[in-house]
């Protein structure tokens, strides 16, 4: 029993001392001495080391927490730009529409709300005929007439850039009063795809107006976060000279009492 008891006093006695870093052979009392001198060392370099730790670990948190704020805003406000542009290329975005009065479509011309399609009739050889789109004109800026000749009616189409194009109807085939109600509807429906651009780019304008605003509070967001981010960084280098002092103190008293410096 009395050599279990000295080896369990060897092992404390060993493991105090390796803990507290081995002094010199003329100092080894601060390893494992109970004196008023001897505690208050100890105590020193484990509060030394307790405060570097806490202090370096609580400052580690304040910037990551700041950079976390820095970029979830910045996440935040761009999420928000990618819809706000989305949503502008979807309103200035569109297709042909709806068909416009298909039963008064003649010919080769087919209306739409926003466009006008000149088709053309296949034969596939199966008794029923196919249409090919041959040209599609906007309606934005279109500009229509309707004319007779001998043997014919015609509406003719030309665009902004002065294109021009016609489609004609022999009076062996179409009713003149049909063509020129086609032309009406044609006439009809530029002035209302007009006005369906004038709302959409009112609309936009309003979009643009929050995408300006959002970037000039993102661009807000990053400079104040980039300076939370500065200033907490600053802190914690601070507060890490600091506590790297304060470590540093207790070592240098450690060895000049204990004749060997610890390792940490």
């Amino acid at each position: 029993m009395a050599w279990w008891v000295a080896g369990v006093v060897v092992v404390c006695f060993v493991g105090g001392w390796l803990f507290n870093y081995p002094c010199d052979a003329g100092h080894w009392r601060y390893s494992v001495g109970l004196g008023a001198e001897e505690r208050a060392a100890r105590k020193a370099l484990r509060a030394a080391r307790s405060a570097k730790r806490d202090t370096c670990r609580a400052v580690d948190l304040d910037v990551a927490q700041a950079e976390r704020r820095l970029s979830d805003g910045i996440r935040k406000y761009e999420q928000r730009l990618r819809e706000r542009k989305a949503a502008k290329e979807a309103l200035l975005r569109t297709g042909p529409g709806e068909k416009v009065a298909p039963g008064r479509w003649l010919g080769e011309l087919e209306l739409y709300e926003h466009a006008l399609l000149f088709v053309h009739e296949e034969d596939r050889g199966d008794g029923e005929p196919r249409k090919r789109t041959v040209e599609q004109w906007s309606l934005a800026g279109l500009k229509v007439t309707r004319g007779t000749g001998q043997t014919y009616a015609y509406i003719e189409v030309m665009g902004p850039k002065g294109k021009r194009r016609s489609a004609r109807y022999p009076y062996t085939e179409y009713d003149e009063a049909a063509v020129h109600l086609l032309h009406d509807e044609i006439c009809n429906q530029v002035v209302e795809d007009a006005d369906f651009w004038r709302e959409r780019h009112a609309d936009a304008a309003e979009v643009d107006a929050e995408i300006a605003r959002l970037k000039a509070e993102l661009a807000r967001t990053e400079e104040t976060g980039r300076a939370e981010v500065a200033k907490a960084e600053k802190h914690a280098a601070t507060e890490r000279e600091r506590v790297g002092a304060l470590l540093r103190a207790a070592q240098d008293t450690w060895k000049d009492q204990a004749g060997r410096r610890p390792r940490r």
